[in-house]
């Protein structure tokens, strides 16, 4: 499975935060708050980290932010990403 890869990685070391947040995305063509990316992501983190690393990944063109919006578990709008592979289905 997609976290049980993602996780491998982590724990060996191998695999920096914007990578792992790469990885999630790429594995799925749905569309991903940064909540949904806290919480498939393999290692207990801040939120806001996983927000640093989604804009400079959409700073480099791997991921794209869309106009759609999900409520996070705060009860407020967030704005999801996909992977650029996955634009054109957006």
């Amino acid at each position: 499975p997609m976290g049980a890869e993602i996780y491998k990685k982590f724990s060996d070391g191998a695999i920096k935060q914007e990578e792992a947040v790469t990885l999630i995305f790429a594995a799925s063509s749905e569309l991903i708050s940064p909540s949904d990316a806290l919480y498939l992501y393999p290692d207990n983190v801040p939120i806001t980290s996983i927000r640093r690393a989604i804009t400079q990944l959409t700073k480099k063109g791997i991921l794209v932010k869309t106009d759609y919006t999900k409520t996070s578990e705060w009860g407020k709008p967030e704005h999801c990403w996909v992977h650029s592979k996955f634009s054109h289905l957006i």
